[in-house]
């Protein structure tokens, strides 16, 4: 780890809980769900396409909540693409897919509400699927933009105006709700100013999320597996499963594809035709 960015930790006055370390320290993670589920590899597609004239050799990348450390695709140099994690099973998952991709293993296990980082030490900083899952999240993105260069950009993912939860569960750990009016005076007050907001449509959860969970039923139902699913028991990942990915990814991929050629995957509205936006993708730029 370079002594130039993991250095000086900034103080934050809202350190996470111990309750919600041990939680994700718990929490149930795969790297085969992100490597090749469809949505997942089709949002990661289109957010390197709107950053695409923001990336280059040098920019510096630090991805909170990365898990396995998936978006690392976006960079141009892996040695400039940082993973952080609040669970240390998940940087350990960061670990396994470097050595499969064979590529640098630069893992941070920190705290978004306390990030132990240098100020100013990154270009881009990526908050895919997580705010919602930090309690504290007005100070996380205080001490994002803290280590954020000039003009930085804080891209986020985050469900869309859904009922927050008052207790964690391996169900459903989302404890913040979000829509435009809320995340855009979550930016002002957090030193951010709004770029780009765009939604995921629902469409895209008719034509393919939801498909995907019938699919996974019927082959916990087959397989045997659905009783200790129920229970709560670990069970092989289906995404790694021979059928998932040499027959259910190409087609859901293309299905995707055919939406997103309609202009129907990502929307400037959260309300279309099909219903209300499950997600919304937003670009912050540091004042």
């Amino acid at each position: 780890m370079s002594d130039k960015i993991y250095m000086e930790q900034n103080i934050g006055s809202h350190p996470t809980d111990v309750s919600y370390r041990n939680f994700y320290e718990h929490y149930r993670a795969s790297m085969y769900a992100a490597l090749y589920d469809t949505v997942e590899i089709f949002k990661r597609k289109y957010i390197i396409r709107l950053l695409q004239n923001k990336l280059n050799q040098h920019t510096k990348i630090l991805d909170i909540g990365a898990g396995s450390g998936i978006m690392g695709e976006a960079t141009l140099n892996p040695n400039n693409y940082f993973c952080m994690d609040i669970a240390f099973n998940r940087i350990k998952l960061h670990s396994l897919y470097t050595k499969i991709k064979g590529c640098s293993n630069l893992s941070i296990q920190g705290d978004a509400c306390v990030l132990p980082i240098k100020n100013k030490s990154f270009d881009i900083v990526f908050c895919i699927e997580t705010l919602e899952h930090i309690k504290y999240d007005r100070e996380a993105l205080k001490e994002i933009n803290h280590i954020l260069n000039a003009n930085g950009k804080l891209l986020l993912t985050i469900p869309y105006d859904e009922k927050p939860v008052k207790e964690l569960s391996a169900s459903n750990s989302h404890i913040n709700t979000y829509n435009e009016n809320i995340i855009k005076k979550l930016a002002l007050e957090s030193g951010f100013s709004i770029e780009k907001i765009v939604f995921i449509s629902k469409i895209v959860y008719l034509c393919w999320t939801l498909p995907k969970h019938i699919i996974y039923l019927l082959w916990l139902s087959f397989t045997g597996r659905l009783l200790k699913r129920l229970k709560g028991i670990e069970v092989p990942s289906y995404y790694n499963t021979t059928i998932h990915r040499k027959f259910i990814l190409p087609v859901s991929m293309f299905i995707l594809r055919f939406i997103n050629s309609l202009g129907l995957a990502y929307t400037k509205t959260p309300y279309t035709f099909c219903g209300k936006a499950p997600g919304m993708i937003v670009i912050l730029k540091k004042q």
